[in-house]
This record gives C-alpha cells, structure tokens and sequence, in this order.
C-alpha cells in the first residue's frame, strides 16, 4: 500500500548554508571537501589535502541545496535492496 509521508521537501537546504564539509562515501571509498577560509580542499580519509576546484564545489553544494524530496516509497530500511539502494548503488552524502 502507498502511502504518501510528511517530510522535509529539500533535506540539504539548511545544512547547506553553514556547510564546512562535505563528505561523499560509496562503498569503501569516501571523499571529503572541506571549506578553509574562501577555498575548498579536497582529501580522502587520511590523505593529504589539495586544492579543490572551486567551481566544481560551489555547484555540488548549490546542487545538493536544490534538492527536493517528492515521494518517500518507503521507511523501512530492510527493504532498501528492493530499491536498489545499497552502499554498493548509493552514495551517501554528509554535510558537516
């Protein structure tokens, strides 16, 4: 049966504004961008920090603030293979 659930409509917007990373994991591998002053670096876990490039950051951030929530299919986390929704298939985003 479905069943349409309150939720937030756009689950990013606010943690968007105050952001000072971001970090993107997909199976065993993660990356993160953290915001240092005006600038963005990028690592990967215990890795060394470099440059990001700005613009790329800036649109992922923007983007993720865009995003808007329709439907919610299900709440129940034991059925999130039948949706195709796995570590190995998702990426899980964190704004920190």
């Amino acid at each position: 049966m479905y069943r349409q659930v309150p939720h937030q409509k756009t689950p990013f917007a606010k943690a968007s504004e105050d952001a000072a990373t971001i970090v993107l994991e997909q199976s065993a591998k993660s990356i993160e961008l953290y915001k240092d002053g005006a600038h963005w670096k990028v690592g990967s876990g215990t890795s060394e920090l470099y440059p990001a490039e700005e613009e790329q950051a800036n649109a992922l951030l923007s983007s993720l603030k865009e995003i808007q929530v329709e439907d919610e299919i299900s709440d129940r986390p034991d059925r999130d293979a039948d949706f195709d929704l796995t570590k190995e298939s998702g990426v899980h985003v964190s704004l920190l």
